[in-house]
């Protein structure tokens, strides 16, 4: 079990160092007209607004804050004293920190998709095989978060799915801040 936690502490730590980063690296760039890292103060502001928007207010301000819906841990069928509600269904079960939707989950698909974009923007300075294992990266981090959220018993499968969905769906509403690809892959 501690390996299991001491995977979510890594995973954790590495989406909030990254949105950190993003938030140094945007000031850094409004500040002195460059690109940190060769990466455009745009994709710094997308990634940072993915995170805000998507795992800050969506995710944790709106639907954890209000939805109620207990942890699967907390349940009866799982050995706890609280009722289980469907995802769809707005429940008193839960006070704070609820199950629906996972905010670790909204993390890491936050952090894959921010490193999608760093990738994306240096595409022709990194040598393909750098590209290919960042991708993998990018990719693997949610799905390890996702796993290792529901088999330790702190969220049910739609919590991570719609989790994923939502955080997917506000970076393609905030896609058109990223700049536009001109220089082909040499």
């Amino acid at each position: 079990m501690a390996l299991v936690e001491g995977l979510r502490l890594a995973l954790w730590r590495l989406s909030i160092t990254l949105a950190l980063a993003s938030a140094v690296f945007l000031f850094l760039a409004t500040a002195t007209g460059r690109a940190p890292l060769n990466v455009p103060g745009r994709v710094w502001g997308f990634i940072l607004a993915v995170y805000a928007l998507a795992t800050g207010v969506v995710v944790n301000a709106i639907l954890k804050a209000h939805w109620g819906r207990a942890r699967p841990a907390q349940v009866t069928e799982f050995g706890g004293s609280a009722r289980f509600t469907p995802p769809h269904q707005i429940s008193p079960e839960c006070d704070s920190n609820c199950s629906f939707v996972s905010g670790e989950m909204s993390g890491a698909v936050a952090f894959g998709i921010g490193l999608w974009a760093i990738l994306t923007a240096l595409d022709w300075r990194l040598p393909r095989r750098w590209q290919r294992w960042g991708r993998i990266v990018a990719l693997a981090v949610p799905l390890l978060t996702g796993l290792q959220r529901i088999a330790s018993g702190r969220h049910f499968l739609s919590d991570v799915v719609l989790s994923a969905l939502f955080t997917l769906l506000i970076a393609v509403v905030l896609s058109p801040l990223l700049p536009r690809r001109h220089t082909p892959r040499p």
